[in-house]
Protein backbone atom coordinates (compact mmCIF):
# COMPACT_ATOMS: atom_id res chain seq x y z
CA UNK A 1 0.00 0.00 0.00
CA UNK A 2 1.35 3.42 -0.91
CA UNK A 3 2.39 5.77 1.95
CA UNK A 4 0.07 8.52 0.69
CA UNK A 5 -2.86 6.10 0.64
CA UNK A 6 -2.07 4.92 4.18
CA UNK A 7 -1.87 8.53 5.38
CA UNK A 8 -5.18 9.35 3.70
CA UNK A 9 -6.96 6.35 5.25
CA UNK A 10 -5.54 7.12 8.71
CA UNK A 11 -6.72 10.72 8.42
CA UNK A 12 -10.19 9.50 7.46
CA UNK A 13 -10.35 7.31 10.57
CA UNK A 14 -9.21 10.24 12.73
CA UNK A 15 -11.94 12.45 11.26
CA UNK A 16 -14.58 9.78 11.92
CA UNK A 17 -13.41 9.37 15.52
CA UNK A 18 -13.47 13.13 16.11
CA UNK A 19 -17.03 13.17 14.84
CA UNK A 20 -18.01 10.39 17.27
CA UNK A 21 -16.63 12.40 20.21
CA UNK A 22 -18.55 15.48 19.07
CA UNK A 23 -21.67 13.38 18.58
CA UNK A 24 -21.49 11.81 22.03
CA UNK A 25 -20.83 15.11 23.82
CA UNK A 26 -23.54 17.08 22.01
CA UNK A 27 -26.21 14.34 21.63
CA UNK A 28 -26.13 14.60 17.85
CA UNK A 29 -25.78 12.07 15.04
CA UNK A 30 -22.11 11.47 14.23
CA UNK A 31 -22.88 11.35 10.49
CA UNK A 32 -25.00 14.49 10.00
CA UNK A 33 -24.39 16.15 13.42
CA UNK A 34 -28.13 16.82 13.84
CA UNK A 35 -30.06 15.93 17.03
CA UNK A 36 -32.71 13.22 17.20
CA UNK A 37 -36.41 13.98 17.01
CA UNK A 38 -39.61 11.98 16.62
CA UNK A 39 -39.27 11.87 12.85
CA UNK A 40 -35.54 11.04 12.92
CA UNK A 41 -34.79 8.81 15.95
CA UNK A 42 -31.42 7.37 16.91
CA UNK A 43 -30.66 3.67 16.47
CA UNK A 44 -27.89 1.29 17.58
CA UNK A 45 -25.26 0.24 15.00
CA UNK A 46 -24.52 -3.47 14.59
CA UNK A 47 -20.81 -3.17 15.43
CA UNK A 48 -18.41 -2.52 18.32
CA UNK A 49 -19.41 1.16 18.35
CA UNK A 50 -22.79 0.29 19.87
CA UNK A 51 -23.37 2.47 22.92
CA UNK A 52 -20.50 4.85 22.20
CA UNK A 53 -22.09 7.12 19.60
CA UNK A 54 -25.39 8.52 18.36
CA UNK A 55 -26.70 7.60 14.92
CA UNK A 56 -29.94 8.36 13.11
CA UNK A 57 -31.74 5.38 11.62
CA UNK A 58 -31.76 6.89 8.13
CA UNK A 59 -28.06 7.86 8.43
CA UNK A 60 -27.23 4.30 9.48
CA UNK A 61 -29.03 2.92 6.43
CA UNK A 62 -27.05 5.27 4.18
CA UNK A 63 -23.79 4.43 5.94
CA UNK A 64 -24.29 0.72 5.32
CA UNK A 65 -25.08 1.37 1.69
CA UNK A 66 -21.71 3.13 1.25
CA UNK A 67 -19.45 0.97 3.45
CA UNK A 68 -18.98 -2.79 3.86
CA UNK A 69 -17.66 -2.24 7.38
CA UNK A 70 -17.89 0.35 10.13
CA UNK A 71 -15.55 3.25 9.24
CA UNK A 72 -14.57 3.63 12.92
CA UNK A 73 -14.11 0.18 14.50
CA UNK A 74 -13.72 -1.66 11.16
CA UNK A 75 -16.26 -4.33 12.13
CA UNK A 76 -17.80 -5.82 8.97
CA UNK A 77 -21.51 -5.18 8.69
CA UNK A 78 -23.65 -8.36 8.61
CA UNK A 79 -24.10 -9.80 5.15
CA UNK A 80 -27.84 -10.14 5.75
CA UNK A 81 -29.08 -6.62 6.28
CA UNK A 82 -32.05 -5.52 8.30
CA UNK A 83 -35.37 -5.05 6.55
CA UNK A 84 -36.54 -1.45 6.48
CA UNK A 85 -39.92 0.12 5.84
CA UNK A 86 -40.50 3.88 5.59
CA UNK A 87 -36.99 4.43 6.92
CA UNK A 88 -37.52 2.31 10.05
CA UNK A 89 -36.15 -1.19 10.76
CA UNK A 90 -38.62 -4.08 10.81
CA UNK A 91 -38.82 -6.70 13.55
CA UNK A 92 -40.40 -10.11 12.93
CA UNK A 93 -40.80 -12.79 15.59
CA UNK A 94 -43.08 -15.65 16.65
CA UNK A 95 -44.80 -15.03 19.99
CA UNK A 96 -45.97 -17.55 22.58
CA UNK A 97 -49.47 -17.46 21.05
CA UNK A 98 -48.03 -18.94 17.85
CA UNK A 99 -48.70 -15.80 15.81
CA UNK A 100 -46.01 -14.16 13.73
CA UNK A 101 -45.60 -10.49 14.72
CA UNK A 102 -44.23 -7.88 12.33
CA UNK A 103 -43.73 -4.19 13.08
CA UNK A 104 -41.44 -1.24 12.47
CA UNK A 105 -39.65 0.28 15.44
CA UNK A 106 -37.52 3.14 16.71
CA UNK A 107 -34.90 3.13 19.50
CA UNK A 108 -34.64 -0.02 21.62
CA UNK A 109 -37.16 -1.81 19.38
CA UNK A 110 -40.03 0.47 20.48
CA UNK A 111 -42.96 -0.25 18.11
CA UNK A 112 -43.86 2.68 15.88
CA UNK A 113 -46.07 2.42 12.81
CA UNK A 114 -48.34 -0.32 11.50
CA UNK A 115 -48.28 -3.55 13.54
CA UNK A 116 -49.29 -6.86 11.92
CA UNK A 117 -49.72 -10.40 13.23
CA UNK A 118 -50.11 -13.48 11.03
CA UNK A 119 -51.10 -17.07 11.58
CA UNK A 120 -48.49 -19.68 10.53
CA UNK A 121 -50.68 -20.42 7.49
CA UNK A 122 -50.19 -16.82 6.34
CA UNK A 123 -53.66 -15.51 7.23
CA UNK A 124 -53.80 -12.04 8.80
CA UNK A 125 -54.36 -12.22 12.56
CA UNK A 126 -54.47 -8.55 13.53
CA UNK A 127 -53.78 -5.08 12.23
CA UNK A 128 -53.09 -2.04 14.39
CA UNK A 129 -50.92 1.01 14.82
CA UNK A 130 -48.32 1.96 17.43
CA UNK A 131 -47.10 5.47 18.15
CA UNK A 132 -43.74 5.49 19.96
CA UNK A 133 -44.51 2.34 21.95
CA UNK A 134 -48.20 2.96 22.65
CA UNK A 135 -51.15 1.43 20.77
CA UNK A 136 -52.80 4.10 18.67
CA UNK A 137 -56.23 4.45 17.09
CA UNK A 138 -57.96 1.35 15.67
CA UNK A 139 -56.97 -2.32 16.08
CA UNK A 140 -58.73 -5.21 14.35
CA UNK A 141 -58.34 -8.97 14.97
CA UNK A 142 -59.35 -11.84 12.69
CA UNK A 143 -59.73 -15.59 13.17
CA UNK A 144 -57.67 -18.09 11.18
CA UNK A 145 -60.47 -18.41 8.60
CA UNK A 146 -60.58 -14.65 7.98
CA UNK A 147 -63.61 -13.74 10.13
CA UNK A 148 -63.34 -10.44 11.99
CA UNK A 149 -63.55 -11.17 15.72
CA UNK A 150 -62.68 -7.88 17.45
CA UNK A 151 -62.45 -4.17 16.72
CA UNK A 152 -61.41 -1.54 19.28
CA UNK A 153 -59.68 1.84 19.61
CA UNK A 154 -57.03 3.53 21.72
CA UNK A 155 -56.49 7.06 22.94
CA UNK A 156 -53.16 7.97 24.57
CA UNK A 157 -52.31 4.25 24.77
CA UNK A 158 -55.53 3.28 26.58
CA UNK A 159 -58.71 1.58 25.39
CA UNK A 160 -61.25 4.22 24.47
CA UNK A 161 -64.68 4.21 22.81
CA UNK A 162 -66.48 1.01 21.79
CA UNK A 163 -64.99 -2.50 21.83
CA UNK A 164 -66.85 -4.73 19.33
CA UNK A 165 -66.82 -8.55 19.15
CA UNK A 166 -68.23 -11.07 16.67
CA UNK A 167 -68.24 -14.87 16.48
CA UNK A 168 -66.82 -17.05 13.69
CA UNK A 169 -70.05 -16.76 11.69
CA UNK A 170 -69.99 -12.96 11.78
CA UNK A 171 -72.76 -12.53 14.36
CA UNK A 172 -72.27 -9.73 16.84
CA UNK A 173 -71.69 -10.98 20.38
CA UNK A 174 -70.97 -7.89 22.47
CA UNK A 175 -70.20 -4.19 22.57
CA UNK A 176 -68.38 -2.67 25.53
CA UNK A 177 -67.70 1.01 26.16
CA UNK A 178 -64.32 2.21 27.45
CA UNK A 179 -63.13 5.62 28.54
CA UNK A 180 -59.37 6.06 28.90
CA UNK A 181 -58.80 2.43 29.84
CA UNK A 182 -61.78 1.92 32.14
CA UNK A 183 -65.13 0.27 31.48
CA UNK A 184 -67.53 3.17 31.36
CA UNK A 185 -71.04 3.21 29.92
CA UNK A 186 -73.35 0.53 28.65
CA UNK A 187 -72.39 -3.07 27.94
CA UNK A 188 -74.38 -4.81 25.20
CA UNK A 189 -74.50 -8.63 25.17
CA UNK A 190 -76.21 -10.24 22.19
CA UNK A 191 -77.95 -13.31 23.65
CA UNK A 192 -79.77 -14.42 20.48
CA UNK A 193 -81.40 -12.95 17.37
CA UNK A 194 -84.21 -11.49 19.45
CA UNK A 195 -82.58 -10.36 22.68
CA UNK A 196 -79.81 -8.01 23.77
CA UNK A 197 -78.90 -7.67 27.43
CA UNK A 198 -77.79 -4.20 28.50
CA UNK A 199 -75.83 -3.55 31.68
CA UNK A 200 -73.61 -0.63 32.61
CA UNK A 201 -70.33 0.38 34.22
CA UNK A 202 -69.22 3.64 35.74
CA UNK A 203 -65.45 4.10 35.92
CA UNK A 204 -64.84 0.36 35.98
CA UNK A 205 -67.53 -0.51 38.48
CA UNK A 206 -70.80 -2.29 37.74
CA UNK A 207 -73.75 0.08 37.86
CA UNK A 208 -77.28 -0.76 38.98
CA UNK A 209 -78.73 -1.07 35.50
CA UNK A 210 -80.30 -3.97 33.57
CA UNK A 211 -82.41 -3.97 30.45
CA UNK A 212 -83.39 -6.43 27.71
CA UNK A 213 -84.18 -5.08 24.24
CA UNK A 214 -84.62 -6.24 20.65
CA UNK A 215 -81.53 -5.73 18.42
CA UNK A 216 -83.56 -3.63 15.99
CA UNK A 217 -83.98 -0.93 18.65
CA UNK A 218 -80.24 -0.37 19.02
CA UNK A 219 -78.57 2.69 17.42
CA UNK A 220 -76.51 2.17 14.27
CA UNK A 221 -73.18 2.76 16.00
CA UNK A 222 -73.89 -0.19 18.35
CA UNK A 223 -75.46 -2.68 15.91
CA UNK A 224 -72.57 -3.00 13.46
CA UNK A 225 -71.81 -5.79 11.02
CA UNK A 226 -68.38 -7.42 10.92
CA UNK A 227 -68.15 -6.57 7.23
CA UNK A 228 -68.48 -2.83 7.88
CA UNK A 229 -66.16 -2.88 10.90
CA UNK A 230 -63.50 -4.81 9.00
CA UNK A 231 -63.30 -2.38 6.12
CA UNK A 232 -60.78 0.44 5.95
CA UNK A 233 -63.56 3.00 5.74
CA UNK A 234 -65.65 1.33 8.41
CA UNK A 235 -66.35 2.57 11.94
Amino acid sequence: MRPLQVWSENLTVIVWKLRTVTSYMTDTCFVCLDPADREHPFTEPLCKCKGSLHLHTHCYIRLRELHAQCPICKTPYPMVDLEYENGLPVKVFTASDGLIHRYTYVDDATPHGIYYTYYPCGALGSLGVYKYGEPYKVTRKWSRNGALRERYSYLDGKLNSYYYKWDESGKQTSVVSYYRGELSGRVYTFIDDETVKITAHVRGRIADYLEYVHPSTLPDHIRVSAQVAGSVDGI
